[in-house]
C-alpha cells in the first residue's frame, strides 16, 4: 500500500530454488497482480536463501541509473539450507554496493527464531 505509482516491483519466492513471480511490474498498472501473486506464496521447504538475495541484487544492480533507488527487501528467518552461494561469497557480492551500485539490502525477520546475525551481515 505504501508504494507510490510509480514504483516497480520486483519479486523472488524462494524455497529449495529461486523463482521470479514477478520481474520489473509497473504498480501503476500491476498492483492488483502484485497483490494476488503476493498472497498465493507461503514458507514451506528448503531455502535457497543466499542464491535468491544474490539474483535479486545482481538484477537491480544492472537496472541501476541516475535517480533511481533500488533495494532488495528480504523476508526470511536468516536460514540457509539450499543455496549454491556461500554466505561470504554473497556479502561479498553486495559489500561495495549500498552507495557504489545504488542497491540496499534490508532483512526482515520472519518467525520466532529467526537467525539476527546472518540477518545484520
Amino acid at each position: 500500500e505504501m508504494l507510490h505509482d510509480r514504483d516497480r516491483l520486483s519479486l523472488v519466492a524462494f524455497s529449495s530454488q529461486v523463482t521470479w513471480a514477478a520481474k520489473d511490474l509497473p504498480l501503476a498498472t500491476g498492483r492488483e497482480q502484485a497483490r494476488r501473486t503476493i498472497d498465493t506464496y507461503f514458507a514451506d521447504g528448503g531455502t535457497a536463501l543466499y542464491d535468491a538475495t544474490l539474483e535479486a541484487y545482481r538484477f537491480l544492480e544492472a537496472q541501476a541509473g541516475p535517480g533511481v533507488i533500488s533495494a532488495v527487501v528480504v523476508l526470511t528467518d536468516g536460514e540457509d539450507t539450499e543455496s549454491r552461494t556461500a554466505l561470504p561469497q554473497l556479502l561479498e557480492a553486495i559489500a561495495g554496493g549500498p552507495e557504489a551500485a545504488g542497491v540496499r539490502v534490508f532483512t526482515i525477520g520472519y518467525g520466532k527464531g529467526a537467525n539476527q546475525k546472518v540477518m545484520e551481515e
